[in-house]
């Protein structure tokens, strides 16, 4: 229900009439025209002028109550006084607004101009309970002074609104005595900026003093509807050593050649800070790591002595100044066997890079459920792809107890899973340990760099070892397998902790890895033969040397060439003395022709390349006259001839005879084939 007196009613009325009249109004007393319309209060939340603090200090709150929550630590208190009715009527505001127009603020402090920007404790003024006085009291420890940590003063703070035409009064009061009191109104409209109070509280220190803060009702002529009071954000300030991060300078850098990324070690600068400082890349004290290509935002965190969040942020960019990598492209020399004039060649040119053609990483993830634990698991991990893959980092269930373990990771060096290996530390190999592991929560995705990777070839299986020092790591009974088309977890067995021997530890099985692998796929990047000699894999290479090049783009853009040289040998043995058949039957083919070479007329070897290095000729005429013409067809049939055949290097030459014959097609003769 609406709370809203005569005269407000009597005002809207007027409203309305006088919109009628002449278009326009404004509500008395009504200045914002939504709730969250303002900006924020000039100052807040900072420590009041009556906080002064010596050299190498600062005010550091040493407690908040920001209401954002309800009362907090403080408790309302029964209605005070004799005569007093109705209930408690101290009241949590609502997306920082009071329902009551013509009293009480519209925002909070801190405003965002959101709908909801924190809340607060005002009165609810009501037309019945004149003069009533509301209360809540909290009990604040207060610590002792500690040089050079905490030094005083120590300082109340706290922020109030007292805007209405019956504003009443705000009294705070220490152990029992009045320490801060303002009556009236103090704001003139509800958007105004926020008042600060302060109290010094230095003598309480080392005490835990009884706060209570009462705001009372007004009993002006007006209406007790507009005695709304607002309190928020109570404080207690001292002086100390302030705890500043501060972060370097952004950091650019280029790939490490063969990897998708490169290390760095951002580290910020610790001032007065006492607590650890977690980073949010991998989770621990230690930002140094390997980064992937692109802009990485590494957030540093820690708090100070009272638990005030503190942090810096710097942001590492990885360049990839790489281009692919073009495999297959080593130089081939071939030496021909005897009587061979060419080499059929067959190579394969890859284009692999470096951020595997699309520089993405890829997650595949068990569970985080825990249902056991004790220093770490064993499973099987199969590359399922077409592809090399390269695993890159982890994440493991790891427990927030006790101090924040090493966790290493092992790969069987040869074998092709843990089983069988359990036991024997000879067939494993380590890749790396993250040191400090900071967990980030119990069945939470806690990620560890062990600042080394591996890849997995297609089709290849490795045993996995995660271990830690501290019998630290969570994972789930019984045996399952998770698979994402790319990669293939099958679980697994538990270890039990053994100092200086992970291998010696128990075995529990079967036991799930709670975990992450980020990994990312090496996939092939397309390769474009650029020269012309019009050679290409499959063909057959003549005698002679050869350069074919290839290019590829990788996705950065940077293109890379290979050259890949071959050289064809002609048989180098060939002998010089020829010796030439006798009476060697030529037949011809489906086409009634024939070519007589030197592979047909030549006996004994090895001899070299029959096409090129030697010519045959043929008296076709009887007259002694040899002439290189060895093509035979139809009107050759039935006849003989003499041949010579002579080897161009040396000169030398070799005689023999040959019979043309047609037998192919016994039941059609050439000369019909020709008519044909």
């Amino acid at each position: 229900m609406e709370k809203i007196n005569y005269l407000k009613k009597l005002q809207l009325t007027l409203c309305v009439l006088l919109a009628c009249l002449f278009g326009q109004t404004t509500l008395m007393g009504q200045t914002c025209t939504a709730p969250n319309q303002c900006t924020p209060t000039p100052g807040f939340p900072d420590a009041p002028a009556a906080q002064t603090c010596g050299a190498g200090t600062s005010a550091v709150a040493i407690f908040t109550e920001t209401f954002d929550g309800g009362f907090g630590v403080f408790t309302e208190d029964a209605p005070p006084g004799p005569g007093t009715t109705g209930t408690n009527d101290l009241t949590v505001s609502t997306a920082g607004d009071t329902p009551s127009g013509g009293t009480g603020p519209e925002t909070t402090p801190g405003c965002n101009g959101g709908a909801n920007d924190g809340e607060f404790i005002f009165l609810e003024g009501s037309s019945t309970l004149i003069n009533e006085t509301h209360c809540m009291t909290a009990t604040i420890p207060i610590p002792a002074a500690n040089p050079p940590n905490l030094n005083t003063p120590y300082t109340m703070s706290f922020w109030y609104h007292m805007f209405g035409d019956n504003i009443g009064t705000l009294e705070i009061f220490i152990n029992g005595t009045s320490e801060f009191s303002v009556s009236g109104q103090q704001q003139t409209a509800n958007c105004q900026p926020w008042l600060q109070g302060s109290i010094d509280v230095t003598a309480l220190a080392g005490t835990s003093p009884t706060v209570q803060v009462c705001m009372s009702e007004g009993n002006g002529a007006v209406s007790t509807f507009e005695s709304d009071i607002s309190i928020d954000h109570l404080q207690i300030f001292a002086c100390a050593a302030v705890c500043e991060l501060t972060c370097p300078a952004d950091i650019t850098l280029n790939n490490s050649p063969g990897t998708c990324g490169a290390f760095a070690n951002p580290a910020p600068v610790a001032a007065a800070c006492n607590n650890p400082i977690i980073n949010d890349y991998n989770g621990t004290t230690s930002a140094a790591d390997i980064y992937p290509v692109g802009t990485t935002t590494v957030t540093f965190s820690t708090t100070d002595d009272f638990g005030n969040p503190v942090t810096c942020s710097v942001d590492v960019t990885v360049i990839d100044n790489e281009g692919p990598e073009l495999l297959g492209c080593e130089d081939i020399l071939v030496t021909l066997d005897p009587g061979d004039c060419c080499a059929v060649l067959d190579f394969n040119i890859q284009g692999v890079d470096n951020c595997g053609g699309v520089g993405m990483n890829a997650t595949l993830s068990t569970i985080f459920t825990d249902g056991n634990g004790a220093s770490g698991n064993m499973f099987d991990v199969t590359n399922l792809s077409a592809f090399p893959v390269e695993i890159i980092s982890y994440e493991g269930n790891i427990e927030p107890f006790g101090g924040p373990p090493d966790i290493s990771v092992y790969f069987t060096t040869t074998a092709t899973t843990y089983v069988g290996n359990e036991m024997n530390a000879g067939a494993w190999t380590l890749v790396g340990t993250a040191n400090d592991v900071i967990s980030l929560g119990q069945n939470t995705p806690t990620p560890y760099d062990v600042g080394n990777t591996f890849i997995l070839m297609p089709g290849e299986s490795k045993g996995i070892f995660v271990s830690d020092n501290t019998s630290s790591i969570d994972y789930t009974d019984g045996a399952n397998t998770y698979n994402d088309g790319v990669l293939e977890i099958v679980a697994g067995i538990g270890r039990g902790v053994n100092a200086g021997n992970p291998f010696a530890g128990g075995v529990f099985t079967p036991r799930t890895w709670n975990g992450s692998l980020i990994y990312q796929e090496l996939r092939d990047v397309e390769v474009v033969q650029t020269d012309n000699t019009g050679l290409e894999s499959g063909d057959c290479f003549e005698v002679g040397m050869y350069t074919l090049t290839f290019e590829a783009t990788g996705p950065e853009g940077i293109t890379t060439m290979c050259s890949k040289n071959i050289t064809i040998q002609e048989f180098p043995n060939a002998i010089t003395a020829l010796a030439c058949n006798d009476n060697v039957n030529i037949s011809l083919d489906e086409t009634c022709a024939a070519v007589v070479g030197a592979d047909l007329i030549l006996e004994g070897g090895p001899y070299g390349c029959y096409d090129t290095r030697y010519s045959v000729s043929i008296d076709k005429n009887g007259d002694g006259l040899f002439t290189e013409d060895n093509l035979l067809d139809a009107t050759n049939i039935g006849l003989s001839y003499n041949v010579q055949v002579t080897d161009s290097q040396t000169g030398n030459s070799c005689w023999g005879s040959i019979n043309v014959e047609d037998k192919l097609i016994p039941d059609l003769e050439c000369e019909d084939f020709t008519a044909l």
